[in-house]
């Protein structure tokens, strides 16, 4: 399943289809000026920063009220699950993890533990001993609370391996209370696989990391194409797709 997510994301990814509109100016060069600028006007959709707004919300509305929410405010629970993605690591190219974009996660989970909200931190997804578990015990969180799934490649086996691990760490117990970390566009499918893949959980969102603007003014370079937006709206795009593969 893994591999065939993959190729479908390989189709279905806006730089597969800006790619297609161009193959076919070239084939049909009859139509080539329509579907040349069919082609253009398609990438300056996906990258514009102002369709990120609309498509972000879309995904983060459930969680907005999250945006402001103190750590402390949250409940308690068993453990604080990290969705991976907040960091990553480059033997060949450094000594040192580094952070990445959704670097907010990480601070989230800190912040949780940090304000005695579950005992123990999971980070999930291949490269959490290298990457994740560094920055989470250079913020305070120590080894002993440090529970690592090291082997996940997507958000479905993120689920997976991490109730495999909770099972381990607590048998024979009905119902297992997380706090689920991630970014707060990624929610609704880690969620919805959560429901899924491990209905026993008791699953409370702490989410982060918002990309939407809602409400906010406009920014003059909003108005920009740029690859950051490119980036950002094709993984937008991408959670859609997963929202409707696992709602059927």
């Amino acid at each position: 399943m893994y591999y065939l997510n993959k190729a479908a994301w390989l189709v279905l990814n806006p730089l597969a289809q800006v790619f297609a509109l161009i193959a076919l100016a070239l084939v049909f060069r009859r139509r080539s000026r329509l579907w040349g600028g069919l082609a253009l006007v398609w990438l300056l959709v996906w990258s514009s920063p102002l369709v990120t707004r609309p498509l972000a919300w879309g995904l983060e509305a459930p969680y907005a009220a999250q945006r402001f929410q103190n750590a402390a405010d949250y409940s308690e629970a068993d453990a604080i699950v990290l969705l991976g993605g907040g960091a990553g690591f480059d033997a060949d190219q450094w000594l040192y993890p580094h952070l990445s974009d959704s670097a907010a996660r990480n601070w989230q989970a800190a912040r949780l533990f940090a304000a005695g909200k579950a005992p123990y931190v999971i980070p999930t997804g291949t490269g959490a001993a290298e990457a994740d578990a560094p920055f989470l015990r250079a913020l305070g969180v120590p080894d002993a609370a440090l529970l690592l799934e090291n082997d996940a490649r997507n958000t479905e086996e993120n689920v997976k391996l991490t109730l495999q691990l909770l099972r381990r760490k607590f048998p024979g117990k009905p119902c297992v209370k997380i706090l689920l970390v991630t970014s707060a566009w990624h929610m609704r499918r880690a969620e919805k696989l959560c429901a899924r893949y491990a209905p026993e959980l008791d699953v409370v969102p702490a989410a982060c990391d918002f990309a939407s603007r809602k409400g906010a003014p406009f920014k003059a370079t909003e108005w920009y194409p740029s690859v950051d937006a490119f980036n950002r709206n094709a993984a937008l795009w991408k959670e859609y797709l997963g929202l409707v593969r696992y709602c059927l």
